[in-house]
């Protein structure tokens, strides 16, 4: 392969790549900031329900490319640090969780 996408004129010879990677890369950005932004822990715990729920609805859906891009979301190092709203999260969102192993 040429590996076109890493060079100089990469927007030239591979700007597919380019907006896949960068699409990726604003939706995990806007799935962190979703949850981060919140500041009432109750409501932060609700988003994360939902964005472990869409993940899991994804993954039924066989769109992985979704799966991952949430997942990447809820992997980024401000997410994982918030522990009282892991804490407080139900049983069944942390088994559902396990797949994905996150958490």
């Amino acid at each position: 392969m040429n590996q076109n996408w890493i060079g100089r004129n990469k927007l030239l010879l591979a700007p597919n790549i380019i907006e896949v990677t960068t699409s990726f890369n604003r939706f995990s950005d806007l799935v962190a900031t979703i949850l981060i932004s919140e500041t009432d822990i109750k409501k932060r715990t609700l988003i994360l329900e939902r964005l472990i729920d869409t993940a899991v609805h994804l993954r039924e859906l066989n769109n992985f490319n979704g799966v991952m891009k949430v997942l990447s979301g809820l992997g980024k190092s401000a997410v994982y640090r918030l522990k009282k709203t892991k804490e407080r999260l139900k049983k069944k969102h942390l088994v559902r969780t396990f797949p994905f192993s996150y958490f």
